[in-house]
């Protein structure tokens, strides 16, 4: 019989219980269904939404859900143990010889993925993905397809470690991502939403961005929809100051709202050498700020940039709006989906009086009885079994929902 697992996160708003049945479990230690990410992907069909379950461990190997050029039509939530402690590791990169969808091939940028994802309505959390080749374009997470969404996960590289693919769609919500040079570059309309961003090469880029395809125009001016920034944490150790990204095509857009900031140039932003991208693309910042909670100077930032204003912001950049743009034919909500929406109904299970909770371990040992729904609040963020009691007696562990 499968387990029920709940695992639970808090905004800013309200604290949900997300209920989630896996259909596998990968362990590298033998304990599991497969020991081999790669393994549970491809036993998963097609057209039908399946979990797979990663046990905490290091797993040394490339992981593709479709490829470049291929489509899944997997349906595939991805659920790590811990992010911390969940990895999946690979070192290709640019020019070297792979096997790339069955045929020996010279790896390009995006061939070089550790984790490669095109397949539309992809789900992940509490995974770190990583690529730990430094030397040239060596990419940790390449997103293809439209609708991707990670939670708390962690994504780390040199350059080019998150790659994402112009016209697609994707959200990342209080996730890790580290690299040195054009660490999130390419193309796609991207909402990063309490992110941490960690710049570890001195006088690099954060962010490339490519072929916006996304935006508003309100007169002549357009508010273009490409790396969206909100409340994110950019931070890197002393000594290495950086610049916010750079066009890498003559449409490309970074928007930074309301983050903070440490060891960010002066000038803010830099050209692509050699050409004039700069003068097509949309930069802009609103309400940049230090660790200290005050205003950063803006003053120097490079004339080719933006400062959003409050009513640009309200009416432009709700992050609703990011993901909703004329060019997108199908909706996308992936607030709801990761339990921090503001507006999430009442649930049968709110309307309960709850009298005790049971909560046990991934192996089903029981490490904790609580008397309310609060009190899950005192643990530490992970995955558990949770036995609900209302006050007619009830057990509410078979319920497939939010709560």
């Amino acid at each position: 019989m499968k387990a029920i697992y709940l695992f639970f996160s808090i905004s800013l708003f309200s604290t949900f219980i997300f209920a989630q049945t896996y259909d596998y479990t990968v362990a590298s230690d033998g304990t599991g269904d497969f020991t081999s990410v790669q393994e549970a992907v491809n036993a998963c069909p097609d057209n039908v939404r399946k979990t797979i379950f990663i046990k905490a461990g290091t797993y040394s190997e490339k992981v593709m859900i479709g490829s470049h050029s291929r489509t899944s039509n997997k349906l595939l939530n991805i659920i790590g143990e811990n992010a911390e402690t969940t990895l999946i590791t690979w070192d290709d990169y640019n020019g070297k010889s792979i096997v790339y969808d069955g045929n020996t091939t010279t790896s390009g940028t995006p061939q070089s993925a550790t984790f490669t994802v095109n397949a539309v309505d992809f789900y992940a959390e509490n995974i770190t993905i990583k690529n730990t080749y430094t030397a040239k374009q060596a990419v940790a997470l390449y997103n293809v397809a439209d609708r991707q969404t990670f939670k708390n996960c962690r994504i780390i590289g040199y350059q080019d470690t998150h790659y994402l693919k112009k016209g697609r769609r994707s959200y990342f919500y209080d996730c890790y991502i580290e690299g040195a040079t054009d660490y999130i570059c390419a193309g796609g309309t991207a909402l990063f939403e309490n992110c941490t961003l960690k710049s570890i090469k001195n006088n690099s880029y954060i962010t490339a961005p490519e072929d916006i395809t996304a935006f508003r125009q309100v007169g002549t001016k357009k508010y273009y929809y490409g790396f969206v920034f909100l409340n994110c944490n950019l931070i890197s150790d002393s000594g290495i100051e950086v610049y916010l990204g750079r066009p890498w095509q003559g449409t490309s857009s970074s928007v930074y709202l309301s983050c903070t900031m440490q060891n960010i140039k002066s000038a803010g932003w830099s050209i692509w050498s050699g050409n004039d991208n700069h003068l097509t693309s949309f930069f802009a910042e609103y309400q940049s700020k230090k660790q200290d909670g005050t205003a950063i100077d803006t003053t120097q930032r490079i004339s080719w940039s933006y400062q959003l204003t409050a009513d640009e912001v309200q009416n432009y950049y709700k992050r609703e709006d990011v993901f909703s743009a004329s060019t997108f034919t199908t909706p996308y909500d992936p607030f709801t989906l990761v339990g921090n929406s503001t507006s999430v109904p009442q649930t049968e299970l709110d309307k309960k009086e709850i009298v005790k909770i049971e909560v046990y371990n991934i192996l089903g040992n029981k490490i904790i009885e609580l008397s309310g729904k609060k009190e899950l609040l005192s643990l530490q963020k992970g995955i558990y079994i949770l036995k609900i009691r209302d006050i007619a007696g009830m057990i509410w562990t078979e319920k497939n929902q939010i709560f």
